[in-house]
């Protein structure tokens, strides 16, 4: 009911407001110097605006529009945190466990993760390194049945040696690593996992992995790779080389559109502001509720004015793309910027998107 009325309020203003947040956003600095941006605000209850401006492709003269889809990053590893907060909150996961216990599949862990648990993956606080190597990196695996073998591989290797520094180290493998207990708890890879769990629940259609694609070339965002910070080479869809390896998905390989990520943030508000939601506000909280520091369970716990107080974020970039999610539990609004380029510009434009839509 909640998604037919945001469509509904959407369809009956979205027209004069689409105007007014374009003139809005017409005094951002170089704004229009972004291949392509889409960028909207959301209470709880309903989408309020949403506008997108540029190009699918530089060189293309195709426009983007806000029913497109677009690749979001590590804003899937709060996806992958409320995933396992449905296992949490069904009485099958305690986010406390030790990682051998969660891990049964993997032999010839060292001894010294015995003291390390799901918690502390979360929290960037494991001791595991940030990335795999290269060779898992360039791994293709398009086969969604084979990639929990892949995974169980991957992280076999780095868990045969002891946890690095346990303190703050931001870790895709990590978030791979939580996936994986996903698929051992459920028998079902991470992405079909997510797709029933999550994006079904929340009417999240547009949802998926890789970078997106429709039946031709341009029939949605293309991501550009980034030289130098000047140049954009727009990224084959169809190119495996368009998105990391498929392996690391839970950390940062979801796509989807603007209108459904401000759907997913309306989710989190929700539950940040004590509501439950897809999740018990509660196991919400204890799972986004840093320990120590400012990072748990995909998002970042932040404090300003431009928020009126609290609020939680997450940025996500595979390089070509960037994203931005804001949460802003005092002002009651969800802000959402999504750009097919990546850099500082991309980054810093977001950033004053943001700033705009969050005091609109």
């Amino acid at each position: 009911m909640r998604r037919i009325a945001t469509f509904l309020a959407l369809f009956l203003a979205a027209m004069p407001v689409e105007a007014d947040i374009q003139r809005e956003l017409d005094s951002i600095y170089r704004i229009d110097d972004l291949i392509g941006m889409a960028a909207g605000v959301a209470d709880d209850t309903r989408i309020i605006a949403m506008t997108a401006r540029g190009v699918r492709e530089k060189g293309q003269d195709v426009p983007v529009t806000t029913s497109d889809r677009w690749h979001i990053g590590s804003i899937s590893k709060s996806l992958t945190t409320v995933l396992l907060g449905t296992l949490v909150a069904e009485g099958r996961l305690d986010v406390d466990t030790p990682l051998p216990e969660l891990l049964p599949d993997i032999d010839g862990m060292d001894a010294r993760w015995n003291t390390v648990t799901l918690r502390d993956v979360l929290e960037h606080r494991s001791g595991l390194p940030a990335n795999f190597g290269l060779k898992t990196m360039m791994l293709d695996a398009g086969d969604e049945a084979e990639r929990p073998a892949l995974r169980r591989t991957a992280l076999a290797a780095v868990l045969a040696k002891p946890p690095r520094s346990r303190e703050f180290r931001y870790s895709n493998v990590g978030y791979t690593l939580a996936g994986h207990v996903v698929e051992n708890l459920t028998g079902l890879p991470w992405e079909q996992a997510l797709r029933e769990r999550v994006f079904a629940p929340l009417g999240l259609e547009s949802a998926g992995f890789g970078a997106p694609k429709g039946d031709g070339r341009y029939d949605q965002p293309s991501g550009h790779a980034n030289f130098l910070g000047r140049w954009q080479r727009p990224m084959n869809p169809f190119d495996s080389r368009a998105d990391n390896t498929p392996v690391i998905g839970p950390a940062g390989t979801v796509h989807m559109s603007l209108p459904d990520l401000l759907v997913y943030g309306q989710a989190l508000l929700r539950m940040a502001s004590g509501e439950d939601d897809i999740l018990p506000a509660a196991v919400f909280a204890d799972l986004a509720t840093p320990r120590d520091g400012e990072y748990a369970g995909g998002l970042i716990s932040g404090d300003g004015p431009a928020a009126d107080g609290a609020f939680l974020w997450h940025n996500g970039s595979n390089t070509m793309w960037y994203a931005l999610l804001v949460i802003l539990p005092k002002k009651n609004r969800v802000v959402a910027v999504t750009v097919n380029q990546d850099g500082k510009h991309a980054r810093d434009t977001a950033w004053q998107v943001f700033r705009k839509l969050a005091d609109w």
